[in-house]
């Protein structure tokens, strides 16, 4: 009877460990950080890499703000993002929803049916490498808004980022090699809670990042696509670099440029979706401490 009961306690310390998960943490953000589309006061390489969307991301935090960052080498990617818009979702439940969603670049569904077939020639007929260049300045500048969804009430729906009252902030932009940078600041209070505490100090969050899919391509008179490609899929994931955990990327390798050839064109019309869980950094300053 002992040695049976001897035997039971193992079998539920076995499940027990079996149940329990390691989830990495989000970098510390010890240093200030200007949301200008430059990301020369992040710490370079950025911690994670994805394949399947070819960005290199980093998710930070400190005791009042979430802080996303992302670089884009990889020109059909980039221009999805401006054309189609990007989404940045936190789920504080740790659960498979996701009720918060911040949108930035906002797409224009509209203004993107009626350019698709004009665009389409100039980036992936003729390669006309300053028309696009040109075309991408022009999203840059229209990219002056951000949608919040699930927010907090009195924070509102829509945010412009040229100024407002909430701390929200973010910026996209384009360096002079042809890089896109873009960044993120959330205020916790808009969405969670004014400061973290110790009581945050082991919860999972969920997050996404979503590149949406372009408007699928109309049907020609044959029966075929104009243009090819199919809406829907999902990005995938990599793994940490130095032998580190899944956490959604892998650090600090990227994409260089890009051709308008069939197998870009036709992702294109396929949303990237990189999901992650992990938990908040403690940095410096013991969580117990706060208030």
């Amino acid at each position: 009877m002992k040695k049976l009961c001897v035997f039971s306690l193992l079998i539920s310390i076995l499940a027990s460990s079996c149940l329990q998960k390691n989830y990495e943490s989000l970098e510390w953000q010890s240093a200030s950080i200007t949301t200008d589309g430059h990301i020369d006061d992040w710490s370079n390489p950025l911690r994670f890499y994805d394949y399947k969307s070819k960005i290199n991301y980093s998710i930070s935090n400190d005791l009042q703000n979430i802080y996303l960052c992302i670089k884009i080498s990889d020109r059909p990617t980039q221009m999805k993002i401006l054309r189609a818009g990007m989404e940045f979702k936190i789920d504080p439940l740790g659960k498979s929803g996701f009720p918060v969603t911040f949108m930035y670049p906002l797409s224009n569904q509209n203004k993107l049916k009626h350019q698709r077939n004009a665009d389409n020639d100039s980036e992936n007929k003729t390669g006309d490498k300053q028309e696009r260049t040109q075309m991408m300045k022009r999203y840059l500048l229209e990219a002056k808004n951000a949608q919040l969804i699930g927010f907090k009430p009195e924070f509102g729906t829509n945010v412009s980022l040229l100024g407002n009252s909430t701390g929200i902030m973010a910026a996209i932009n384009i360096d002079n090699v042809g890089i896109m940078c873009y960044e993120a600041v959330i205020p916790f209070e808009t969405f969670y809670k004014k400061l973290l505490s110790n009581v945050d100090s082991n919860l999972v969050f969920n997050y996404e990042i979503k590149i949406n899919a372009m408007p699928a391509p109309s049907m020609n008179s044959g029966g075929g696509y104009n243009g090819g490609g199919s809406a829907g899929g999902m990005g995938g994931r990599g793994m940490q670099g130095g032998g580190g955990q899944r956490a959604g990327g892998m650090r600090g390798v990227g994409s260089q440029g890009g051709s308008y050839n069939s197998s870009t064109y036709s992702e294109m019309y396929n949303a990237n979706e990189i999901k992650m869980k992990m938990k908040f950094a403690l940095g410096d300053k013991p969580m117990e401490l706060v208030k």
